[in-house]
């Protein structure tokens, strides 16, 4: 048995709390993300992008830092779609080829 002095224990030890915390923070994302659309997350169809865009949302990050998780092109989508459903609230909308409600 090692001890938790061991920085090999110390490792071990960090490591299965970040999985654990990990493991609890994506639960509490996958209910965000079924109380948000109202539906269980297996009927819910996603578009990548847009799905790390709410997670930078869920996880707070700063504008910078989405715009660097997503990447240039993934930001500029994301934003013309957002841009599309709030500037068109309640009419059909198609943003590259992907019609929205």
């Amino acid at each position: 048995m090692t001890s938790l002095l061991d920085p090999s224990g110390v490792a071990r030890s960090i490591a299965g709390i970040e999985y654990k915390t990990t493991a609890y923070l994506l639960a509490d994302f996958r209910r965000y993300i079924e109380r948000e659309a109202d539906v269980p997350i297996e009927r819910i169809e996603l578009n990548g992008a847009l799905l790390l865009n709410d997670l930078c949302r869920f996880f707070r990050l700063q504008e910078g830092e989405r715009q660097h998780v997503l990447g240039k092109s993934a930001h500029s989508y994301v934003e013309r779609v957002l841009d599309g459903w709030v500037g068109l609230a309640g009419e059909d909308v198609t943003i590259d080829g992907h019609k929205l409600q």
